[in-house]
């Protein structure tokens, strides 16, 4: 279960006359829409196969790099992806106190990121349209000990635009080169989560 199928908005064609450049522009919206649907049907579909089924570690030679991630945290302070990349493995992961099943996964993420810390990983949360009071709130309840940016747009998600994370919840697995190595589009338990970070963190950087 997740809270919101896609974080991509879907627009609707106009029935008024339009000019070449904002067809060209609604089409792009309804073809990038379409990609995310995709990928988050392979989220919860059983049999999905390929690069970005859900869980499963996408081979090296089909990773691409992750953006150039960057913004402040909950708390006010600029994080960015490069300050963790390369050589630590960062496993990001998309959410907001607002969404039930994410509420359902904290204490797996803070499980997993407590006992793989010393492998040379780290947690990055994204707190995706939000109210940052309540965020705030919601990580001293939960004993978050890892930052999460506020991106109250949603914009940090659509940077991913080979894996994206198209659900709330959603879990990316950075490799120690800063490329995608898993995508979660569901909410993680520690079993599953677990098995995969200490796997990409075993891989050796190159």
């Amino acid at each position: 279960m997740t809270c919101v199928r896609s974080l991509v908005p879907v627009g609707r064609p106009s029935r008024k006359p339009t000019y070449p450049g904002r067809v060209a522009a609604t089409r792009a919206r309804q073809a990038l829409a379409a990609t995310a649907a995709l990928v988050v049907g392979c989220g919860v579909a059983a049999g999905c196969s390929g690069a970005a089924t859900t869980g499963t570690v996408i081979r090296s030679s089909d990773r691409s790099a992750a953006p150039a991630v960057q913004g402040v945290t909950l708390d006010g302070s600029p994080v960015a992806l490069r300050n963790y990349a390369p050589g630590k493995v960062v496993v990001l992961n998309v959410w907001a106190q607002w969404c039930n099943p994410c509420r359902a996964e904290a204490d797996a993420l803070e499980e997993v990121a407590s006992t793989t810390a010393d492998l040379g990983v780290a947690f990055l949360g994204v707190d995706v349209r939000d109210d940052r009071a309540a965020a705030r709130a919601y990580v001293s309840d939960h004993r978050i000990s890892y930052p999460s940016l506020y991106d109250q747009a949603g914009a940090i998600p659509a940077q991913f635009r080979k894996v994206p994370p198209t659900a709330i919840p959603s879990t990316l697995v950075l490799d120690r080169q800063g490329r995608v190595a898993a995508l979660f589009t569901s909410p993680v338990r520690v079993e599953e989560l677990a098995p995969v970070v200490r796997q990409v963190a075993a891989e050796k950087a190159t």
